[in-house]
């Protein structure tokens, strides 16, 4: 096992998400490689609440436990993993959240992305998706 350290970010908080076995799956992948000490973030279960410290992050001044807890998981993590759902063509706000939380500024980590959701064809509309046509 190496010592690089992967944090897999499941990014939705919805009940029903598709998230969390694409995560699973990932993660069993992961761990299958051998090549990552694999660990799980769920934000549904992280608690961090929009907004709620008095300093900007970059000063790592963090006043609350839960902020504390995130800060501590992102700083361990040498390469991260989202498990994220497509809203509007962008990211959730509970990732824009956890993102904005703890900042990773001076980190040379780079983020792998995966994206679960499908293309609202089932309207029965044609429409394009990610470029490609989906009916």
């Amino acid at each position: 096992m190496s010592d690089l350290n992967l944090l897999v970010i499941v990014a939705s908080t919805r009940p029903g998400r598709a998230g969390l076995p694409v995560s699973r799956w990932f993660v069993d992948v992961a761990k299958g490689h051998g090549g990552f000490h694999v660990s799980v973030a769920d934000l549904a279960e992280e608690n961090l609440p929009l907004l709620d410290e008095p300093y900007h992050p970059k000063r790592r001044n963090y006043q609350n436990e839960h902020t504390k807890r995130w800060s501590e998981k992102v700083a361990a993590a040498d390469a991260f993993v989202f498990i994220n759902p497509e809203y509007n063509y962008g990211i959730g706000a509970p990732l824009k959240n956890a993102l904005t939380t703890s900042t990773t500024s001076g980190t040379t980590s780079r983020p792998a992305w995966s994206a679960t959701g499908q293309c609202p064809a089932a309207s029965g509309r044609t429409w394009r998706c990610r470029g490609r046509r989906t009916r």
